[in-house]
């Protein structure tokens, strides 16, 4: 791969394969989504 990225000092957590970065983003929005749906409407 490319080490002189994921071992530079500046790159707190070093190498990830690309499919978990993309499955974390998305689980994160899918969460935000339902808490969205949630809240829509607490205050109506």
């Amino acid at each position: 791969m490319y080490p002189e990225y994921y071992n530079d000092k500046v790159v707190r957590y070093g190498f990830v394969m690309g499919e978990e970065p993309v499955s974390y983003v998305e689980q994160i929005l899918k969460r935000y989504q339902h808490y969205a749906r949630l809240t829509s409407g607490v205050n109506s």
